[in-house]
């Protein structure tokens, strides 16, 4: 994306949250604080999608020479449904694109056009012929496996080698989101585990707290519970993760740190993850950071096991099965 379409998004952002002050009578002591309470009621990857919505929307009136004005007409909202369906937007972006112009209007406490028959029954129709299959591959046990074997080769030192070992064990029995276990930006450090939420026990389990994530933006935490694989070693999220930690004593903070103390990022859990697929001959370019949850999900729907359960004895907390 442009410089400029990015400066443009980072104005639309002030917009939505400054027009506030036009639509409300705050006292004028509050009016900073209630603008960045509201600012921080949804996690800053979701104000980046609703911002390319925004934008989107923007983009598409001016294409068709639709004259700019909030709160948009219904039937405004409407020809840009049919605008995305034609040009081959997925359902699940058309649906996150409405989701932002929706928030922009609610937040300004305009009408909330969702509702609307015509729009609800072209969203429907949207979502039985919008579909499109998922291009991303999963990795399963056995494409873990492999990866894990050959870190040595791709990776600049045995530390280096031991942290993506237990980073991607970890992404894929703990079922996380890249976001959890790497720094994806400043704004969502909170979400990224840390240290200080992993504990071993004496049973070789391990518990891996998330104090806050993408879907608990209050900070209710929830806690996993891993086992250890007894019969292989190699791919034993607790195995990986003591030998990594046992590399890394003066290791704070973020849990997956390089041993200068510079946190494992987005970017190079990507980076080694392509050199790693493109070592085993496999196209890096079918897979991502989202193909560790799309892999142990699948696999464990193929052998019929249950992913994950409450625990009945207490709230928050969720034991992951493994598989041996």
């Amino acid at each position: 994306m442009s410089t400029i379409s990015v400066r443009v998004m980072s104005v639309l952002r002030l917009i939505v949250y400054c027009s506030l002050i036009g639509n409300f009578q705050f006292l004028e002591p509050f009016k900073d604080e209630v603008n960045k309470l509201l600012q921080h009621s949804v996690s800053s990857n979701t104000m980046n999608l609703y911002e390319n919505a925004i934008y989107s929307f923007s983009k598409f009136q001016t294409s068709y020479h639709i004259e700019e004005s909030w709160p948009p007409p219904i039937n405004h909202i409407i020809n840009y449904v049919a605008y995305l369906s034609k040009n081959g937007y997925s359902y699940t972006t058309a649906k996150t694109y409405l989701s932002g112009i929706n928030h922009k209007l609610k937040i300004n406490n305009w009408n909330d056009y969702s509702k609307s028959f015509i729009l609800e029954k072209n969203v429907e129709r949207y979502a039985a012929f919008g579909k499109r299959v998922d291009s991303r591959k999963p990795i399963n046990v056995d494409v873990l496996k492999r990866l894990i074997s050959i870190l040595h080769y791709v990776c600049k030192s045995l530390h280096e080698a031991n942290m993506f070992r237990a980073a991607f064990s970890l992404a894929f029995f703990g079922f996380m989101r890249i976001g959890e276990i790497t720094r994806v930006n400043k704004n969502a450090d909170n979400h990224v585990v840390k240290i200080s939420d992993i504990k071993f026990d004496i049973n070789s389990e391990i518990s891996v707290t998330i104090m806050s994530s993408k879907t608990d933006q209050t900070g209710c935490s929830t806690t996993l519970i891993l086992s250890s694989n007894d019969n292989d070693d190699e791919i034993c999220v607790v195995k990986t993760l003591k030998d990594y930690l046992h590399l890394s004593p003066d290791c704070q903070g973020q849990l997956f740190c390089h041993l200068n103390q510079n946190k494992l990022t987005r970017f190079q859990f990507l980076a080694v993850l392509r050199s790693a697929l493109n070592f085993l001959s496999l196209k890096p370019e079918e897979f991502n950071t989202h193909s560790f949850q799309i892999g142990v999900a699948t696999t464990a729907a193929l052998e019929g096991k249950t992913m994950k359960k409450y625990n009945p004895w207490g709230d928050g907390i969720l034991i992951l099965l493994n598989y041996k």
